[in-house]
């Protein structure tokens, strides 16, 4: 579930499987205020998994900044099909008709028989029936190449120097924060990621081949074009495509409501 800083109006929306658990433990280590986001979303939208599209007026006002990860397609692959793996049923995410990130491979999950499939049959599935599966799920959370809605993206790859300078550039006190540890005296940065299951995927050359060619998009999107911002945020500026614009229809808003010509046929025109 995404999770809203309160001192800095931040909105942390990863998509599931790129690190979030590890990003709930630290914000909780830190002692930084959060709260979850849209717990009391109306029953006809997702709650845990909503996305920028399903945000009303008044909670899209409150949002300062938007905060998200990405992995390697390759290795997005690999974790989605431990994570299915937990469970020999996925029917819940599959019969539920409210909108899931994981729905879709939970679907031909099912399809290869579960826990008793091979992972190369439901890659070939979802290259098959869902081609560019995982490149969609990209731009749902972050927007299109050049159109995006978020403000910093970050990879699961070096998601604690990562989130470390996402802090930081929010104006929280580092220097502090370096001195938290956990209960086994971990310094808080140095933590593990978390709920990462650690068995070995064998890709055959056609699957692989596969999934590299479909989700070409993403790897030369995000890990290609270094000249790009998209890299690594300890190394480069923080993507902030759209700060300008938010920020100029907060002030659009604001003047709206100030007005008193502001009416109904004003803002569904907006």
């Amino acid at each position: 579930m995404a999770r809203y800083l309160n001192d800095c109006g931040a909105l942390i929306q990863h998509i599931p499987r790129t690190g979030g658990t590890w990003i709930e433990k630290v914000i909780g280590m830190l002692g930084i205020k959060h709260m979850k986001w849209l717990e009391k979303q109306p029953l006809w939208l997702p709650r845990k998994h909503s996305l920028y599209q399903h945000y009303y007026r008044n909670q899209l006002d409150r949002i300062k900044y938007i905060f998200s990860t990405v992995r390697h397609p390759k290795a997005y692959y690999e974790s989605q099909w431990k994570w299915l793996c937990r469970e020999t049923d996925r029917s819940s995410l599959v019969n539920d008709w409210r909108w899931h990130p994981q729905a879709v491979a939970a679907k031909w999950f099912m399809e290869i028989g579960g826990r008793d499939g091979m992972f190369d049959d439901w890659v070939v599935l979802m290259t098959e029936k869902e081609p560019m599966w995982y490149t969609r799920l990209v731009e749902n959370y972050v927007g299109p190449e050049g159109g995006e809605f978020v403000d910093f993206i970050a990879r699961t790859e070096t998601l604690s120097q990562d989130f470390y300078t996402f802090l930081e550039l929010m104006g929280y006190d580092m220097d502090k924060f370096h001195e938290y540890t956990d209960v086994h005296g971990t310094k808080v940065f140095e933590v593990a990621r978390i709920n990462v299951a650690t068995a070995t995927i064998w890709w055959s050359p056609d699957t692989e081949a596969r999934v590299m060619n479909m989700e070409r998009m993403v790897i030369e999107r995000f890990y290609e074009k270094e000249d790009r911002c998209y890299a690594s945020l300890a190394e480069k500026a923080p993507v902030r495509w759209n700060y300008a614009k938010r920020e100029a229809y907060l002030k659009r808003r604001a003047r709206e409501r100030s007005s008193k010509t502001y009416d109904k046929s004003t803002r569904e025109a907006s």
